[in-house]
């Protein structure tokens, strides 16, 4: 085995886990992500992040919808790798499939600036008025139950900028 693969290989006790569907069950219900079953390092899973940014830089949207749906599986909480999905479905000309992508990344990090912007950017692009303004009623509601959490500063700040995004479309 090369050295070099070594961070890539899945944990015994990942495996082991991966195999014993009550096992399983159990890792699922204590809410693990299959990174953290598999025993993968933050950094490792960055590194597979950069080669799907790599292969949607090369155009390769395909490849790198694919690499970027790997990741969503593997740790759904980062708002990145939906973004990424989504990005790349948008230039198949998959735009449902992009939306959702986009409204994953809301759900998952519903403080991440980004989401909303490139939900919105492409429900104005697509001419969807009303869906573009579900997703700001989403995220005003949102904003409204989070009052004085830091966490949303940046999504508060910002807001009015998303809400011009709209009305100017």
């Amino acid at each position: 085995m090369h050295k070099d693969m070594e961070p890539y290989l899945m944990s015994k006790e990942g495996l082991k886990i991966l195999k014993d569907p009550e096992l399983f069950g159990k890792a699922m219900n204590e809410e693990q992500t299959l990174q953290e079953i598999m025993g993968w390092e933050t950094e490792t899973v960055l590194d597979m992040y950069d080669a799907a940014v790599r292969l949607a830089g090369n155009n390769r949207y395909e490849d790198a919808s694919d690499a970027f749906f790997f990741l969503t599986t593997i740790n759904p909480n980062i708002p990145s790798f939906w973004i990424g999905f989504g990005t790349c479905m948008k230039y198949l000309g998959k735009i449902d499939d992009a939306m959702m992508a986009y409204k994953m990344s809301i759900i998952f990090a519903p403080d991440y600036f980004p989401s909303y912007q490139r939900a919105l950017q492409l429900a104005v692009d697509e001419g969807r008025t009303e869906e573009a303004g579900n997703i700001l009623e989403l995220m005003e509601a949102i904003l409204s139950t989070e009052e004085g959490n830091p966490e949303f500063d940046e999504l508060r700040t910002k807001s009015p900028t998303l809400q011009a995004l709209v009305k100017q479309g």
